[in-house]
């Protein structure tokens, strides 16, 4: 396939469950024309998220619409489904081959939604410029991008952390819940991780300092998490639900706070959760223990964006927030990333690098 062209991952086929490579195809075409206004962008990361199965399913057609404003703009392409024969969507690391537009450059780098192609054309409505390069780029898709943000608002304005918390985070080496963990300590309250598998575990602890980590596949998962939470949990961040909420939900503490990020174990659509009703049980708790749980939709809540970018660019460069990538190459390896980061396979953020 000629560099010279473009190349675009698109939806084949719409997954019943976990998707496979057969939904996907390969498109070749030609590099598309900057209109006025305009400007070309050439990808060079893009970042695989677990969420994008969700518009592989259709939830709602994906038509971004021109004209809003960046935080309108950006809460439309993240809502949007993907249509049959439409090309993957998704944040990416671009940058400007041919400007038609006076806010942008030729040669400025972006954080954009270009999407899983290596050439885009963007109305710069939604485009970010990065002028902070005293990081890695790709921080700008994990750490200081969308995934950390959900981390920071859950954190800061859901579970309103303080000195002597006991917080617990599943799926706890992901790109948010990795930061989750450690904006805890930084609070001084207590990091408990919960993780697939020993080694993510050990990653929890090791490299990332959390307090404890707790193995989601082992068979005495309840009575794992118990006993390193001996006190209870002031804050459950969910990443997860299935299993792992209800080996949370005992242990929920008078006053707790569960900010509700994602529920993995619900993307492959696979199933419901086994056994009888237990919903009164849990409004009956919530009830009894003043428990508070809230959805996370970061864009309700875009007026912490510079606090935010100022305080965890801080702890990035200082050492106090570090984070891992897992990095492919090539854009025809974007199936197989998504497909391994639903699996849990990754151990960090991970990153298709589109242009070497």
């Amino acid at each position: 396939m000629s560099e010279a062209n473009n190349l675009r991952v698109v939806l084949r086929s719409r997954p019943p469950g976990l998707p496979t490579l057969d939904n996907f195809g390969l498109v070749e075409d030609a590099v598309p024309e900057p209109g006025l206004g305009e400007v070309l962008l050439r990808t060079r990361w893009l970042s695989i998220e677990p969420y994008m199965l969700l518009g592989m399913k259709g939830a709602a057609p994906h038509s971004p619409k021109r004209g809003l404003d960046r935080l309108a703009g950006l809460a439309n392409l993240y809502l949007g489904g993907v249509q049959l024969g439409a090309t993957m969507y998704g944040p990416t690391i671009s940058q400007v081959v041919t400007s038609r537009n006076d806010r942008f450059a030729e040669g400025d780098v972006v954080v954009a939604y270009s999407g899983w192609q290596r050439y885009a054309v963007d109305d710069g409505s939604t485009l970010l410029k990065i002028d902070n390069d005293r990081l890695p780029l790709t921080a700008w898709l994990g750490v200081l991008g969308i995934p950390g943000f959900t981390a920071y608002v859950g954190m800061k304005r859901i579970a309103q952390i303080k000195p002597g918390d006991t917080v617990v985070v599943s799926a706890a080496l992901g790109p948010v819940g990795s930061v989750v963990g450690q904006m805890a300590r930084i609070a001084g309250a207590r990091a408990v991780g919960i993780a697939s598998g020993a080694e993510k575990c050990r990653i929890l602890v090791e490299e990332l300092h959390f307090d404890a980590a707790v193995d989601r596949l082992a068979p005495n998962l309840p009575d794992a998490l118990a006993s390193v939470c001996p006190g209870g949990i002031d804050v459950y961040f969910e990443n997860a639900g299935g299993a792992v909420w209800w080996a949370v939900f005992p242990l929920l503490k008078e006053f707790a706070r569960v900010p509700v990020c994602g529920l993995a174990s619900k993307y492959s659509g696979v199933g419901k959760d086994a056994g009888e009703d237990r919903t009164m049980e849990v409004l009956e708790r919530i009830l009894l223990f003043r428990i508070r749980i809230e959805g996370i939709f970061v864009f309700d809540h875009w007026a912490l964006e510079s606090e935010f970018r100022r305080d965890v660019s801080a702890w990035v460069a200082d050492g106090r927030v570090q984070f891992r990538e897992d990095i492919v190459d090539a854009l025809d390896a974007a199936p197989g990333a998504l497909i391994s980061v639903l699996n849990g396979r990754n151990k960090g953020k991970l990153l298709v690098r589109v242009t070497p």
